[in-house]
């Protein structure tokens, strides 16, 4: 028996139309088939009542569960409306009506599927940003698959004949599926159409098929696409793996809105997509393509993926608002830093840069909106360039693997620390106890930075070989009387120091400090002594000193001799230092009295701040060799 339901058309408009065929003869998963047939001339645009019962009791008898389940998940569409039909067309067949309602009696898994549907439709927002005129009536409202090229979601046919590298319609009506209606006219059209992987040459045929909304052509051998100028209705196109050359090179569809041309042989992006304004998701990686222009248009593109291509420089990005761009793989040695380049993408949130010539992070400085950030297998090479991304607090996700900068000791805590925000570095999740172990290598606080120090040199101390002499200390007597004027650079400290030898120089003595600093004749170097800076280290190493502190690029320390001094002059020891070094002391066997020195005048200490650096500037000028750590410090 055959049941044929079809809709009205335009004579000129050879699309496709459903008949539906049942046969009882046939096994239960081939009772139920969708074939294409020629347009028909009709004075009416509805279904007979006498079609839409027998197709009702086709799809409703007791054996033919398969059949409505296949017919559910091909076209819930048409499932609602023979549903509705049938109600109203029951009094027609009063014979079948005890039997339908021992399958139908149950509507409401039926009824879910609908509501989903409908759900599904009627969005407060679309899934994706879009032109108010296509959210979320018409077309576009057949455009809601999150992952319309699943072949999960619909049903084809494998053809094993050979089509000879032209499209025929006796192959379009064999790759056809999903059965859905138009929001106008209301007919029942097969939307969907999967040709992949078929050898195609010549598509011409498909002018005369306009309904399709989602069409795969990919994995043939097609140069033009030309022939989709008629596909108005058109969604979706992936056309990935032929040989096109050229860019969208048909007439515009009204709502076109994804486009996956991946591996072709394209070399520019040219201006043919100044006419498809709605473009939202753009894929042309695995090109030839060397430059990004063409695309200020492209007002609703959120997706834009370019890599694997010959792309030199991030530039012509105006008036686009992408939300993701990939260009890894490219030979992106610098971008444009004036309005063009990333910085014109207000709302970027996720990038991909790996694979690239990338030697600087400032272009990134500007991103506010990025999520995730992707500059692996980069030339970023020092460790300050990490502080171009302080700004991006939105970021989560950094991936800077296989650059040179992450050979340096400490990398992955200092990125931690400077970073925040970030839950995932490298690829691998940032733990708790990183984030207090990155806090207090790089920032602790004072008494611990003092403690930490203080087990440094306890343990050299232990590890180096000591002699005893006469003026060793003994561990069970009292510890010799020690002042230290604790202080910042330049606030008076050494002034204080220097007061106390001279008014009492039978009663206080004035320890020497060692420092890498080179001294000059005129300044007062009576309590320091310049060594190298390898002499120095040799002297933390055998244990000699008993702090060390670093400032304004040079190392200074106190070693133990001086300690020995004391005792056999029999004076009280004064020095000057910083707060650090201080407690390191005050942590140890000697016990010192800690005078806090504090300057009152700010501007009088600012104005001695930069005459001393000024001073300095002049002095490096002639010791080039220590420039650099002068400039490391002020920083």
């Amino acid at each position: 028996m055959d049941n044929n339901c079809s809709e009205t058309h335009n004579q000129h408009e050879p699309d496709i139309h459903v008949h539906f065929h049942h046969n009882e003869s046939m096994e239960s998963e081939d009772q139920f088939s969708l074939v294409e047939d020629r347009p028909t001339l009709s004075s009416t645009s509805t279904y007979s009542s006498s079609s839409l019962l027998s197709l009702h009791s086709a799809v409703t008898e007791p054996s033919s569960q398969i059949r409505i389940n296949r017919l559910r998940k091909e076209s819930p569409s048409l499932c609602n409306y023979l549903k509705s039909a049938s109600t109203s067309s029951a009094e027609c067949n009063h014979s079948s009506q005890e039997e339908s309602e021992s399958d139908i009696s149950e509507p409401k898994d039926v009824e879910d599927v609908y509501a989903w549907e409908d759900n599904i439709l009627h969005l407060d927002s679309f899934p994706f940003k879009t032109h108010p005129l296509i959210e979320p009536v018409g077309w576009i409202k057949c455009a809601s698959n999150q992952d319309p090229w699943n072949k999960d979601n619909y049903f084809s046919v494998d053809i094993s004949s050979s089509c000879n590298g032209v499209l025929t319609r006796e192959l379009i009506s064999e790759c056809s599926s999903r059965l859905d209606r138009l929001p106008d006219t209301k007919a029942f059209v097969l939307t969907r159409l999967h040709i992949e992987q078929k050898g195609l040459e010549d598509i011409s045929v498909l002018e005369h098929y306009k309904y399709f909304q989602y069409i795969d052509l990919s994995w043939n051998s097609l140069i033009s696409l030309d022939a989709l100028s008629n596909c108005t209705y058109l969604i979706y196109l992936n056309a990935s793996h032929n040989k096109l050359t050229t860019v969208l090179d048909f007439k515009p569809p009204w709502f076109l809105t994804h486009v996956n041309l991946e591996s072709n042989e394209i070399k520019e992006i040219g201006q043919n997509l100044s006419n498809f304004w709605s473009l939202c998701h753009l894929n042309l990686s695995s090109n030839f393509i060397e430059k990004i222009e063409g695309l200020g248009h492209l007002k609703y593109l959120r997706y834009l993926n370019l890599s694997h291509n010959k792309i030199k420089r991030i530039e012509n990005l105006e008036c686009i608002h992408l939300e993701e761009f990939n260009l890894e793989f490219n030979e992106i040695s610098e971008c444009d830093m004036e309005e063009g380049g990333l910085q014109a993408l207000e709302n970027i949130k996720i990038l991909n840069l790996a694979h690239n010539k990338l030697s600087t992070l400032t272009p990134f400085q500007e991103l506010f909106t990025l999520k995730k950030l992707d500059i692996s297998c980069n030339r970023v090479t020092e460790l300050y360039e990490i502080d171009n991304l302080k700004s991006v607090t939105k970021c989560y996700e950094l991936n800077i693997t296989s650059n040179p900068v992450c050979s340096n000791t400490g990398y992955r805590e200092f990125v931690i620390y400077l970073l925040p925000n970030l839950r995932i570095l490298d690829n691998v999740p940032i733990k708790c106890s990183e984030r207090v172990a990155a806090k207090m290598l790089l920032e602790p606080d004072i008494f611990t930075s003092a403690q930490h120090l203080r087990t440094k040199l306890e343990l050299w101390n232990q590890l180096a070989l000591r002699e005893i002499n006469t003026e060793t200390m003994p561990s069970d007597e009292p510890p010799v009387p020690l002042v230290v004027v604790v202080g910042t650079f330049m606030n008076g400290r050494e002034e204080i120091a220097k007061a106390l030898a001279l008014k009492f120089p039978n009663q206080v003595y004035r320890c020497k400090k060692y420092t890498t600093l080179p001294l000059e004749k005129n300044y007062d170097t009576d309590h320091l002594k310049s060594v190298p800076i390898d002499e120095f280290n040799n002297m933390i190493k055998t244990g000699k000193l008993i702090f060390h502190y670093k400032e304004i690029g040079f190392f200074f320390g106190m070693c133990q001799e001086e300690i020995s001094t004391c005792i056999v002059e029999g004076k009280i020891g004064v020095v000057d230092t910083i707060l650090e070094a201080a407690l390191v002391m005050k942590y140890s066997q000697l016990r010192p009295f800690l005078v806090l020195s504090v300057t009152d005048n700010v501007e009088s200490y600012g104005e001695k701040l930069k005459n001393c650096f000024m001073d300095l500037d002049l002095w490096t000028k002639h010791n080039p060799s220590i420039s650099k750590n002068l400039s490391t410090e002020r920083r």
